[in-house]
């Protein structure tokens, strides 16, 4: 009994672990590797997933569309370029300021929003994410894994203890946790060598050249915060706490560009680049009258170089402090130089929206539509706007076409409960938030909607039967993740 104790805890303990191993052991693994048998891919994949689910829950990812699909978009074209399969990867963003991102178990790569800020260039933001991708295909998770089984109990008890706290403490204790105590302490907990990181480098830099980045990129980004590091004292970075730089590292890196024939291959940054960025700034930022005045100062200088995501972050940060006459400017500015770009036709659809101009903003999303079709930004702002004015039925045929088997793409789920529930249609509402929060991990509160979707009034001898087949499933679920 005691040993299924101990094992117990240490599997929890794994759970909320990931960053402790994000930096591990990078030697490629051989035939007949251990760590395979302590962790293979299938519980290495349910494990990310368990860990993925927990961020969901705590809040701290963040769910907005369009910065959702520009962070996948990049990932993907590293992860693309370099591998024949990439189904397996996640990527997301977590809203945290500070400067970090990691590997969880299963090919999860988070990125916190502050170093998505920080960086300069695209290729600095696909250096770090190719960097993480080196942690994931070296398979050093389970390896730390074993390392990790040899932790005394009571560490792992004390350890444990923190992330149940956090778990059961709601959202703000959950991100702070998440953000916090995962990201540093458990990840200190390992210690790092130069061998470990210097491989992820190695492995990150040809990833870069192989999907067409600046392989410049991950060195530069690694230089500005090593020469920053000096000034923070004790308050480094948590990029810096958890992936060690020095001197002799940025320089084996550039020496690794040299070899494979990349340097000085400089590249343009995409607009869409520029766009993400200035959007998880202002989504990030409490006082958006600042913000504005911020970016307008930028504008003025000419201090930037990327005019065009300043002016959209100056918009899009007076929409949210409800100046709409200065939002409505910048964004016809926008429009005459890009007519046909999606972020800003969003934008002028959102300012329409929120000026009470829904039959406008409908009008303007039909237009992108014929440009973007089956965009699923497009088509979750669009059917915002349906229902706003009342067209439940056309909101759910638009949004039906969104609805996947996705982790990142839930929101479809939770859009089209809304447009059946004012369609009336109270079965398909419930059935619809049970598929939410199945996808989400949450299996109670799937439970409780299947439940009242079999109970609505509306309910079908079809579809009764169908719920009901779900709901035996959603306990089976229930009960395994019990054992």
């Amino acid at each position: 009994m005691g040993d299924t104790l101990i094992e117990r805890l240490l599997a929890l303990l794994m759970l909320a672990a990931p960053l402790s191993v994000a930096a591990q052991t990078f030697s490629l693994p051989e035939m007949g590797d251990s760590s395979r048998e302590i962790l293979g891919a299938g519980e290495e994949n349910r494990l990310g997933r368990a860990i993925f689910e927990n961020f969901l829950s705590s809040g701290v990812v963040i769910e907005d569309p369009a910065l959702q699909q520009y962070i996948e978009s990049v990932g993907h074209q590293v992860a693309t370029n370099a591998f024949s399969d990439t189904g397996g990867y996640v990527f997301f963003l977590v809203n945290d300021r500070s400067i970090n991102a990691f590997a969880l178990p299963g090919g999860y790569i988070g990125v916190n929003t502050g170093l998505l800020i920080a960086t300069r260039t695209e290729s600095e933001l696909a250096g770090v994410l190719a960097h993480e991708l080196a942690h994931v295909t070296q398979r050093h998770i389970a390896r730390g894994i074993e390392d990790q089984t040899r932790m005394k109990v009571p560490k792992a008890a004390a350890m444990l203890a923190g992330i149940l706290l956090a778990s059961q403490g709601g959202a703000d204790a959950g991100a702070a946790a998440v953000s916090g105590m995962m990201a540093a302490d458990l990840q200190h907990q390992i210690n790092f060598t130069r061998r470990h990181e210097s491989e992820a480098d190695r492995v990150g830099v040809e990833l870069l050249v192989k999907s067409g980045y600046d392989p410049e990129g991950l060195p530069d980004f690694f230089q500005r915060l090593y020469e920053a590091s000096r000034a923070y004292g004790t308050n480094v970075p948590e990029f810096l706490r958890t992936h060690p730089v020095e001197a002799r590292r940025i320089s084996e890196t550039r020496d690794r560009i040299a070899q494979l024939g990349a340097a000085g291959k400089r590249r343009a940054d995409p607009l869409d680049y520029h766009v993400a960025q200035a959007r998880a700034l202002v989504l990030s930022t409490q006082s958006n009258s600042t913000l504005a005045a911020r970016f307008e100062g930028a504008i003025s200088s000419g201090s930037n170089r990327d005019v065009a995501g300043q002016r959209y972050g100056m918009a899009l940060s007076q929409l949210r402090a409800g100046d709409m006459a200065g939002a409505r400017a910048e964004t016809n500015r926008l429009l005459q130089s890009y007519p046909e770009y999606l972020p800003f036709l969003l934008l002028s659809a959102e300012i329409d929206l929120r000026s009470g101009q829904p039959d406008q903003a409908l009008e303007r999303y039909q237009e992108a539509a014929k440009i973007y079709p089956g965009d699923y930004t497009l088509a979750l702002n669009q059917g915002t706007a349906l229902i706003e004015v009342g067209r439940y039925k056309s909101a759910m045929n638009l949004l039906r076409e969104q609805l996947q088997p996705n982790i990142l793409r839930t929101g479809a789920y939770a859009m089209f409960a809304r447009a059946a529930r004012g369609a009336g249609l109270i079965s398909e509402s419930h059935a619809s938030m049970a598929e939410y929060y199945a996808l989400r991990g949450d299996v109670r509160q799937a439970i409780e909607q299947t439940e009242l979707a079999l109970s609505a009034a509306d309910t079908t001898p079809y579809h009764r039967s169908r719920l009901q087949a779900q709901l035996e499933t959603l306990r089976n679920r229930a009960a395994e993740d019990e054992t």
